[in-house]
């Protein structure tokens, strides 16, 4: 079945306080351009049964039900963060644009979402209805000269198939694409790395269903979170060799490396997204390409990073 403008995706935040609950979200929305639903998937987790002496299957029980999903987009509007951080921003209380919504991780359960994905092609019509979708991995991603991409992934609790398309019409992104260029990365706050090609920040929230004697989840719950920033640069100083050693000119008995790391994207209006990161720590560096006349010569420093926040600017006055 072909795709393309006849496709639909949007999503809905359900209740906080309610995993799968009826939203009352009623402000349809897509994460940002070129969205695409990479994957959506279930499995009914089937345990075969057999008779004594018969070699092939007497019958298929399902266990609990499990629903993965995967999302990609251009970064706009940062509303979708409610799934990954754990619940909605706190308002930054300006009285004019930009306003500011700040998410930081919340331990406990996670506030879920509702995602549309259907087609409605020629004479057939199928929409799945995706409950209690909420995101465990989000990976931001920068190249030189592009816009910015995010990709998350994440699971569900239920779907429905709806023989009609929710919403009526295909939402639009109201927000400017953030880009490349524009931006900048600090690390730490005080130090610009200058020349970066390419740079990627994973959060990965090893958020969780949970489950009771029934199917399908009852709740979504915050894991261990791990996030990691990746970042590769055309060499034109030695910061980031230095914080390897351990801020030392070799390879000191404990690496502290930079405190705090900062990066900021933005777009040519009021949109903008910058990520605070804490407790950042060279975990590997390496050099590519040294001597290569037709070539830059790069470094590549992969960074543990102990905690994150997120920060919307916004022409917007309210959350959606």
């Amino acid at each position: 079945m072909p795709t393309g403008s006849t496709t639909r995706i949007a999503y809905l935040h359900e209740p906080s306080d309610d995993y799968m609950g009826t939203p009352t979200d009623t402000d349809y929305k897509i994460p940002g351009l070129d969205c695409v639903v990479e994957d959506v998937r279930l499995e009914n987790a089937l345990r075969r049964m057999r008779t004594p002496g018969d070699a092939e299957t007497t019958e298929a029980l399902a266990g609990n039900f499990s629903g993965a999903i995967t999302v990609s987009f251009t970064l706009g509007n940062p509303w979708w963060s409610n799934h990954v951080f754990g619940g909605a921003p706190t308002a930054g209380g300006e009285t004019s644009a930009p306003y500011t919504y700040e998410w930081a991780v919340q331990p406990g359960e996670v506030q879920s979402s509702r995602w549309y994905t259907g087609i409605d092609y020629s004479q057939a019509t199928a929409e799945r209805e995706l409950m209690g979708v909420v995101f465990s991995d989000m990976q931001v991603s920068l190249k030189a000269g592009e816009p910015v991409e995010v990709t998350l992934t994440g699971f569900y609790g239920d779907e429905q198939k709806n023989a009609s398309l929710t919403p009526g019409s295909q939402p639009s992104e109201q927000a400017t694409p953030l880009r490349f260029h524009g931006g900048s990365l600090s690390i730490p706050d005080s130090t610009t790395v200058n020349r970066v090609k390419e740079a990627k920040l994973s959060l990965k929230t090893g958020a969780r269903p949970q489950t009771d004697m029934s199917r399908h989840p009852v709740a979504a719950v915050m894991g261990a979170v791990e996030t990691t920033l990746d970042v590769r640069d055309v060499v034109t100083d030695t910061n980031q060799l230095e914080l390897a050693y351990g801020s030392s000119s070799a390879p000191d008995a404990a690496v502290e490396g930079a405190s705090s790391a900062t990066l900021k994207l933005t777009s040519p209006d009021a949109t903008a997204m910058t990520y605070d990161l804490s407790g950042v720590t060279p975990d590997s560096y390496s050099w590519e390409q040294w001597g290569d006349l037709d070539a830059d010569a790069v470094e590549n420093t992969s960074y543990v990073v102990n905690s994150v926040t997120a920060t919307a600017e916004s022409d917007q006055s309210e959350a959606r």
